[in-house]
């Protein structure tokens, strides 16, 4: 288990990692990837 120190030193790391989320659709992601620069390699 962890100590209260480390369950609010992981709460206040959890809190300060703030990250955007996108959602797209599967057409939008395959139109990003075909106009990526590498969209035209056959593995992708």
């Amino acid at each position: 288990m962890l100590s209260v120190q480390e369950k609010k030193e992981l709460k206040q790391q959890i809190k300060s990692n703030q990250h955007e989320i996108y959602v797209v659709s599967i057409e939008e992601m395959d139109a990003i990837v075909q106009s990526s620069p590498k969209g035209n390699l056959p593995h992708i």
